[in-house]
């Protein structure tokens, strides 16, 4: 395998050419000649194969008198003017003090990977909302043998709480709760009005227990929830055979 290095300004153009002249097994260093007094230099690796010949962007940089690679990614997957700014920026940062390059784009992939990871549980939250979490708890209360009470905690959902159930559980606060209670309540349903308040108590308190409790239902673990909106509310007037909700 040959190798040979050249420095110079880089294009597009003398890219394509050097590739195209490439012969298998032969590799070239073609380095961008801007910006190498910033002691952080640019460099593709030009690989001749079988299969046909592939570029390889380099940032070299020196650490503890040493010589440090760090790989940005191909081209021209990755063009050369976004290699540019990338190596401008860890120029930029080297510049500062920085020095090992391959610890700052470790931290920087990290702190993508927990953002992706965050996204993603919020994204989930958005998904489970407060209709999501009534259904969960009424399955809950069906593997519990108390089906009849399922069944009421979906009649009480579509009759009185539909307006809150495409919101996200963990969005729907006081406030909603107590609209929606006052409206039941001035219709003269008072009684309804306080089976609701501990209906949805009772599904918030299973949501923020199932995490803990290993005879939770599995879809009430999804939620993560940290406060129960209800508790906020007045208890109203519930029968004895009521309260097992």
């Amino acid at each position: 395998m040959s190798e040979s290095s050249t420095r110079f300004l880089l294009t597009d153009r003398a890219l394509r050419g050097a590739l195209g002249r490439l012969r298998p097994g032969e590799v070239r260093y073609l380095t961008d000649h801007e910006g190498t007094r910033s002691g952080v230099t640019l460099t593709a690796k030009l690989q001749g194969r079988a299969t046909g010949p592939r570029a390889y962007w380099l940032v070299r940089y020196s650490l503890d008198g040493r010589r440090r690679e760090l790989s940005l990614g191909t081209y021209p997957e990755l063009p050369l003017q976004h290699a540019r700014e990338r190596k401008r920026e860890l120029a930029r940062r080297y510049a500062a003090g920085e020095r090992d390059l391959h610890a700052v784009v470790a931290a920087e992939e990290e702190a993508r990977r927990r953002a992706r990871e965050e996204a993603a549980r919020e994204r989930e939250r958005q998904r489970l909302t407060f209709g999501a979490l009534l259904e969960a708890y009424a399955e809950e209360l069906e593997s519990r043998g108390k089906s009849r009470w399922g069944n009421e905690v979906r009649a009480h959902l579509r009759r009185y709480l539909q307006c809150l159930a495409e919101l996200p559980a963990h969005e729907v606060g006081p406030e909603e709760l107590v609209d929606v209670i006052a409206k039941v309540r001035e219709r003269g349903l008072r009684r309804t009005a306080d089976i609701i308040r501990t209906m949805v108590h009772a599904a918030y308190q299973a949501a923020l227990r199932a995490p803990y409790d290993h005879r939770a239902h599995p879809a009430l673990r999804r939620f993560r929830l940290e406060s129960n909106p209800a508790a906020a509310l007045p208890a109203g007037e519930v029968t004895r055979r009521e309260r097992v909700l």
